[in-house]
């Protein structure tokens, strides 16, 4: 993973409240191979005298966030650059910054990771990941760093040597990390890679060592896998934003009651304010579901003697999706995202 830039774009996403950094290099990637870059253009600058240097200063940018690093630019052929002093710049190549994951371009379900930023709060920065659709807003479904945001506009987000994926300031602090240990294998390397569904993996050689989906913030995601054991003391599946402005760890908590039978329970601190009525086979029994969902969704609740309860949904038809967030205000709300 490489070093992400910042920059200030129009808001989208959750309710208008995040701002995506660097401005959607994906969308300025596919604008620019699409020769449909003017379009990202903001129109309050979008003059025509000025319409070739803005040009100029994209296609720069596009330069400076290629894959590899051997291809980008350096300071100063940058400076040049922008000055004119070189005046055929090289096409770009593909970014490396912004990881868009697509199963097919029929459906157009696509899941992007980068830094973003809440509006309406303090400057501060996270690693998040989010569903992309052209027809809907984008949905922010994951942060990494929701209790430790960056302070400002540097920030790294690798794959350290032990195999953890990091948030780092720019003085080197660590300011999250993952929980993997002693899982690297001498003489191989670990990887991060974003799948289709969202989760974040890593991995070593085709093992799978650490993956968001075992560690979600707010939102639960079609085929995430949620377990709970009786008389573990195990974290809550799912914990609220802190308010619109901040992702921090929240007031309302989601979890599995595993000493009866199998039903999800929401929190205020330490007291229940809702539950969903246990499952029957089939559904949850005090849960109204959305048509969509009755009809199409597959739910999977299991149990066994031990007193381990695994809960899951999934899509058969995958131009369908729609992720359960839990709010501010301790619901589950539902976000149709296909």
């Amino acid at each position: 993973m490489n070093n992400l830039l910042a920059g200030s774009i129009p808001p989208t996403s959750r309710e208008l409240l995040i701002f995506l950094y660097p401005p959607t290099t994906h969308q300025a990637w596919k604008l620019w191979n699409q020769k449909n870059i003017t379009s990202f253009i903001d129109p309050v600058i979008a003059e025509p005298c000025y319409e070739a240097d803005i040009l100029r200063c994209i296609q720069v940018g596009l330069l400076c966030v290629q894959e590899l690093a051997v291809d980008r630019p350096c300071i100063s052929t940058v400076i040049s650059m922008l000055e004119g002093d070189i005046s055929d710049l090289p096409h770009p190549n593909k970014p490396g910054f912004t990881h868009i994951s697509k199963d097919s371009e029929e459906n157009q379900q696509c899941s992007s990771m980068n830094f973003i930023s809440v509006t309406n709060g303090p400057n501060h920065r996270y690693v998040g990941i989010w569903y992309s659709k052209p027809s809907v807003r984008d949905v922010v479904v994951w942060v990494a760093n929701r209790n430790n945001p960056l302070n400002d506009t540097s920030g790294i987000f690798r794959v350290s040597k032990d195999g953890n994926l990091q948030v780092l300031n720019g003085k080197n602090q660590i300011l999250w990390s993952s929980d993997v240990s002693n899982k690297v294998v001498s003489g191989f390397s670990a990887a991060a890679q974003i799948l289709d569904s969202g989760d974040l993996v890593v991995r070593i050689k085709d093992d799978v060592i650490w993956q968001s989906f075992d560690h979600p913030t707010d939102s639960l995601l079609p085929n995430m896998k949620l377990t709970v054991t009786k008389n573990v003391n195990q974290k809550p599946a799912l914990r609220s934003w802190k308010s619109p402005a901040d992702p921090s760890d929240g007031r309302f908590t989601s979890s599995f009651d595993s000493f009866t039978l199998p039903q999800v329970f929401i929190w205020d601190g330490d007291q229940p304010q809702w539950r969903s009525g246990p499952w029957n086979g089939n559904i949850l029994i005090g849960v109204q579901y959305n048509p969509t969902d009755f009809i199409n969704a597959q739910f999977v609740i299991s149990s066994d003697k031990k007193g381990t309860i695994s809960s899951s949904y999934f899509y058969p038809n995958k131009s369908l999706l729609s992720t359960y967030l839990l709010s501010l205000a301790g619901k589950f709300t539902q976000n149709m995202v296909g």
